[in-house]
């Protein structure tokens, strides 16, 4: 899935000596949310395997242009992350990787060199049955650099390394989150 929101919370405080009464105010705004499976069983199958190997599923999707940049403040954030699940019925513990990244105003990313480095970010479950190691699962997501504009297209890559004993089955989901 992918998310973007602003978040709020202060408190203020009213009255005086024994009477002061303290006031909580917080609140939630969704800018953009979405969400996309990336693999799923072959038309007209309701399972399917993925097999022992490396596996990756590029997908994209547009930054609305009237998203607000990003931002931390001591009462306040707007932040944006993308994250990627691997659901699996079979094992109580599904694999997931979330990632935070950083929207700015419309600009020249170009003169600003850290925001063109490519990202990634990694997670890994060992499997295991009856106490022995069967291997493990991992699953890599990569974004070819941190910094966005709003209004432009975010390709994606994410790479599943099965190297356990046991077959991916059913339907996988893939979800991006801003």
């Amino acid at each position: 899935s992918f998310h973007g929101e602003a978040n709020t919370k202060w408190e203020e405080t009213h009255g005086s000596g024994d009477s002061t009464v303290t006031y909580t105010y917080s609140a939630i705004t969704p800018y953009v949310t979405g969400s996309a499976v990336v693999w799923t069983p072959p038309s007209g199958k309701s399972t399917a395997h993925l097999p022992l190997g490396n596996h990756r599923f590029p997908f994209k999707f547009l930054l609305p242009l009237n998203c607000p940049p990003s931002f931390q403040g001591g009462n306040g954030c707007i932040r944006y992350y993308c994250k990627a699940i691997i659901y699996r019925p079979w094992y109580s513990a599904d694999q997931m990787a979330s990632r935070r990244f950083i929207v700015k105003r419309p600009s020249d990313l170009n003169l600003i060199p850290e925001v063109c480095s490519p990202l990634q970010r990694s997670g890994s479950k060992e499997i295991k049955f009856l106490c022995r190691k069967k291997g493990y699962i991992g699953i890599l997501v990569r974004v070819p650099k941190r910094g966005f504009v709003p209004g432009e297209i975010i390709a994606f890559e994410a790479e599943i390394v099965n190297c356990s004993s046991q077959t991916i089955e059913n339907e996988r989901n893939l979800s991006w989150a801003l």
